[in-house]
């Protein structure tokens, strides 16, 4: 009976078939024990997941690998460095911890570092924010980014570590100050893209998470960077339909008042058109540069490309 309710239950997802084999073992539940309106027809996957997910961590009985499920999950990539820093342990109790976790395929190991199962991350994440409050969430976060700029400042990072420590500390940024994640953001993403270094540069772009960004000014200008990084390695009319998309819509549909902003755009859009094809845009792209320089005049400030 409790197989069938477990192939009922998750409509045969591996991952929530794991989940849920997981929460019967660690409360020695039977069918009947299961919660009915999540047998309903057309049940969502990612509310199956949701639900077992917190079985799973509601009733581990290992106190560390129970906080590690709920206050380490803060971190994307887990190692013995930051599981200590977070939580005070030592490197045997980190190790410890995440070899176990790897052992229940909660964890997945990847050189030196593990990171949770795609779903599980984000289920572990949510479920942090249900149960913290708005500031012991954010300073979690902050906790978090701490490390980063620790690791950071030390000066002695492998190939895997610096990568990390770039798009990290943006990740927990986004979660704590959106205006000062652009900033961070900006400060590492620009100089790169003006020496086309084009692997980080999309690395930095690809991080960018626009539903956790609530200020539509910030995420605005995120996506005026992603449409730079097309321009800027020659998939010119891609980036001239994001600007677009950006100044004929999003902008007058959010009202965003950003005057360099706007005259940014309209500078890099005659950019991309005289790139594009000389010929045949060479007007738009004199008009569009002619719209930046009045708009940059107008307000007594410089043009950002």
């Amino acid at each position: 009976e409790t197989n069938q309710v477990i192939l009922d239950l998750t409509k045969g997802h591996p991952y929530c078939m794991f989940l849920a084999v997981e929460a019967f073992g660690r409360q020695g539940a039977s069918a009947s024990s299961l919660n009915p309106a999540l047998l309903r027809e057309g049940t969502e996957q990612m509310l199956i997941a949701e639900y077992l997910t917190s079985q799973v961590v509601e009733n581990e009985k290992d106190h560390d690998i129970r906080e590690a499920l709920t206050v380490g999950a803060v971190f994307r990539f887990l190692n013995t460095s930051n599981l200590c820093f977070l939580l005070s342990w030592s490197t045997a109790r980190a190790t410890s911890v995440l070899h176990a976790l790897e052992r229940r395929a909660l964890a997945i190991p990847h050189g030196e570092v593990w990171y949770f199962h795609d779903i599980l991350a984000e289920l572990l994440l949510k479920r942090m924010q249900k149960c913290m409050s708005s500031m012991d969430y954010t300073n979690l976060h902050a906790r978090a980014l701490a490390y980063y700029d620790q690791l950071g400042c030390s000066g002695k990072l492998s190939g895997s570590e610096w990568l990390i420590c770039l798009v990290e500390p943006l990740y927990h940024r986004l979660q704590i100050d959106e205006g000062e994640a652009f900033s961070y953001f900006e400060s590492e993403y620009k100089p790169r893209l003006d020496r086309r270094q084009r692997d980080v540069c999309q690395i930095l772009v690809s991080q960018i998470d626009l539903t956790r960004v609530r200020d539509r000014g910030i995420e605005a200008w995120f996506r005026f960077r992603t449409a730079d990084f097309f321009r800027e390695f020659g998939r010119y009319q891609t980036a001239l339909d994001m600007y677009h998309e950006l100044l004929d819509h999003f902008i007058p549909a959010h009202r965003v008042a950003d005057a360099r902003l706007l005259a940014s755009l309209h500078n890099n859009i005659g950019w991309a058109y005289l790139f594009h094809d000389p010929g045949e845009n060479r007007q738009r792209a004199v008009d569009s540069f002619e719209t930046a320089r009045q708009m940059a005049s107008d307000h007594g400030m410089r043009l950002i490309e």
